[in-house]
């Protein structure tokens, strides 16, 4: 359905609210994985033995197009990052408890499965081993438009998708106000977080003078960052008005659609010269993934400023 009424777009957000009874918590956490004793990032064939031993926990592939890109189990899924960082996208759970099972389960399941593979995996939030170049790409269509899109506005966004990993947590909202709170309270909270689970002081092999260095990262990547409008009054509406004027990433159709870079406004009016159609809510939905602030909304808030950490991390940032 294509859809000009801003209305429509804004009651995509009261869509997400939740009774207090319904309200779950959910956690995605990235992994490097290096093979080999020079520590090389995990190559594309290995990683495919990797995911084909996995199906005896019951994961079932991924494909984009023939290429394998990641698994799904349930309410679970491993998906493919551009350098083929691994991240378990984890099921919307009751409580921090299951969230701590379910993430010792699949480091577990992946210490299994990576048995004669040579693999190693380490919990930090920069690749400390391998320089830019040396990173394997993963052949998602996505990528390759971030890939040449992403540097025109964030001078270290290649190393923000090839070189960093994180972890993720997903709340949901029981109304607007309470929105409100939890998304400026993620902001207010975001430089705290980020030094108590700062874990990526090394890059190729030397201190970078950061205990973060990810976080570094981060802030000089397109469409990263805290948000402008984070600490003002906030409502959907504020809301969907600030993201809109963010430029298009990508459109889904048939194929992916390729930026010019016109804003999602002119998608929504129509204007988007790539494309004959109005935005859809889809197409909304595709473009609320390809902002990258620390706090971000779509039917549930997801807060994003902790670098990947080990077990305990997993249980005790989120």
């Amino acid at each position: 359905m294509n859809i000009k009424n801003k209305t429509q777009f804004i009651e995509y957000f009261s869509r997400g609210i939740k009774d207090i009874d319904q309200i779950k918590i959910g956690v995605e956490h990235e992994r490097f994985l290096f093979e080999g004793q020079n520590k090389k990032r995990i190559s594309y064939q290995t990683l495919k033995k990797l995911f084909e031993n996995l199906k005896v926990s019951g994961w079932q592939p991924l494909f984009e197009k023939e290429n394998i890109i990641g698994m799904k189990r349930d309410n679970q899924q491993i998906t493919t990052e551009p350098g083929l960082q691994c991240e378990l996208s984890g099921a919307p759970l009751e409580d921090i408890h299951q969230v701590c099972g379910e993430s010792s389960k699949f480091l577990k399941e992946i210490e299994t499965a990576s048995k004669g593979l040579d693999i190693n995996t380490v919990s930090i939030g920069f690749d400390p081993f391998n320089d830019l170049s040396d990173v394997p790409q993963s052949s998602k269509t996505r990528y390759k438009i971030m890939k040449k899109e992403m540097p025109k506005r964030g001078k270290q966004s290649l190393e923000m998708m090839y070189r960093t990993c994180g972890i993720q947590i997903n709340y949901d909202y029981t109304s607007e106000s309470n929105f409100e709170k939890i998304f400026r309270l993620g902001n207010y909270l975001t430089p705290l977080t980020i030094a108590l689970y700062s874990n990526s002081p090394f890059e190729s092999g030397k201190p970078t003078g950061y205990y973060s260095y990810r976080n570094k990262v981060w802030q000089n990547t397109a469409r990263g960052g805290i948000m402008p409008i984070a600490f003002e009054k906030m409502t959907f509406e504020k809301y969907f008005d600030h993201v809109i004027e963010y430029p298009i990433l990508f459109a889904l159709r048939d194929k992916y659609v390729e930026p010019n870079g016109q804003c999602f406004k002119d998608f929504i009016l129509g204007n988007f010269s790539n494309l004959k159609d109005e935005a859809n809510l889809k197409d909304f939905e595709t473009h609320l993934a390809t902002i990258f602030t620390e706090v971000r909304l779509k039917q549930y808030i997801e807060v994003r400023s902790l670098d990947a950490c080990d077990w305990q991390c997993l249980c005790d940032g989120p």
